[in-house]
């Protein structure tokens, strides 16, 4: 019977912990009316999606950089909602590792949220040598928002970048 009491202590004990350490989703199901974002990204971080202003920046590198305008429609918006409510975008990322390895260049996305009245923001870069798990779901999610942009006809009729970083 001892045993018996140690094993179901022992699961109880795990159940509290495992909960513990998952935040809740504090996100709505529904995309709230108010939901844009932007997102800085790359080396120099001078490309930007960015749904306040319905626009997007590229880098040209050595030829600067090019904007126009692209507006992401209501179903496309939903379903960079539902990314970053997969990502759980509200809780406390851990964005910053602990690794003495450095590199250069590296790239760093800034992000800035609005959704509910609130507006959120965080940035975090590839600067160390090893990103995150959270750093890693952002990566994620901003590829799919690119993904998204990357197919519209406006994006397909901007310039190739010349030149590269160092």
């Amino acid at each position: 019977m001892g045993h018996y009491r140690f094993v179901v202590l022992f699961l109880i004990l795990l159940i509290f912990l495992v909960s513990c350490n998952q935040q809740a989703n504090t996100m709505l199901v529904k995309m709230p009316d108010d939901f844009n974002f932007s997102v800085r990204y790359g080396i120099t971080s001078k490309n930007e999606i960015n749904t306040f202003e319905s626009t997007v920046t590229k880098d040209l590198v050595s030829n600067g950089i090019i904007t126009t305008s692209i507006k992401l429609s209501e179903n496309e918006m939903t379903k960079i909602y539902k990314q970053m409510r997969e990502v759980n975008i509200s809780q406390d990322l851990k964005l910053v590792s602990k690794s003495n390895c450095r590199r250069t260049p590296y790239s760093e996305d800034q992000w800035k949220i609005q959704m509910n009245g609130k507006i959120t923001s965080f940035i975090w870069s590839e600067e160390n040598c090893v990103i995150t798990h959270d750093a890693k779901k952002l990566e994620d999610l901003r590829k799919f928002v690119f993904n998204i942009v990357k197919n519209k006809t406006e994006y397909k009729k901007l310039p190739e970048a010349v030149g590269g970083y160092d």
